[in-house]
């Protein structure tokens, strides 16, 4: 995998932010698909990712860890604009990004098949996926995704329980109500181990 590639082509943040204001504006997403609801989520989003980006309370061992290591240590994020976990994870990393030091690049995950099939959850092209790159020498240091491990551990028994509790519309508000309460700590905390 030619991670060095993938990451020279990349957006810088504020590229990626422009991006998905640009999609709004034109009531579109990114993606082949331009369902109604993607596109809604897409508009939801650009407002939930800059208010997160906003309140982000980063955490100063994450972020002291990240210094240490900001010439070396590059997040390459695969995603895309209507991706609702996206939309809670790709701030809290821009975030770090911009008090740590530490490069960021974004790349659409259906622009970039055999990036997101190199990281597949369980089968899936689920997003978003950071792959922690070495620059130096474009080795993969780790891969965090697509949502911190409680969270995904909800999802799972949820996808794989026999006949589900709850429908994927009650799912989703579930995971945004958690995704609110938990203040992006468990992402940082998660990363912070990793990292380290």
């Amino acid at each position: 995998m030619d991670y060095k590639a993938y990451w020279e082509k990349g957006m810088t943040a504020n590229e990626y932010y422009s991006l998905v204001e640009n999609l709004v504006n034109e009531g579109k997403t990114s993606g082949p698909n331009q369902m109604e609801a993607l596109v809604h989520f897409t508009k939801l989003n650009l407002q939930r990712m800059h208010r997160i980006h906003k309140t982000t309370k980063v955490n100063e061992v994450l972020k002291a860890l990240l210094e240490a290591k900001k010439d070396e240590l590059g997040f390459l994020i695969v995603t895309e604009s209507w991706c609702g976990d996206a939309a809670q994870s790709v701030p809290v990393f821009t975030k770090l990004a911009e008090v740590a030091g530490v490069e960021v690049k974004l790349v659409l995950r259906d622009e970039n098949t055999d990036l997101i099939d190199a990281h597949l959850t369980n089968g899936g092209r689920s997003i978003p996926i950071i792959v922690a790159l070495n620059k130096k020498d474009w080795s993969v240091k780790f891969v965090w995704g697509p949502r911190p491990t409680e969270l995904q551990q909800y999802v799972l028994e949820h996808k794989n329980a026999p006949e589900p509790k709850i429908s994927h519309e009650e799912l989703v508000a579930e995971l945004q109500k958690w995704y609110n309460e938990d203040k992006q700590v468990s992402i940082q905390r998660e990363l912070a181990e990793l990292v380290a």
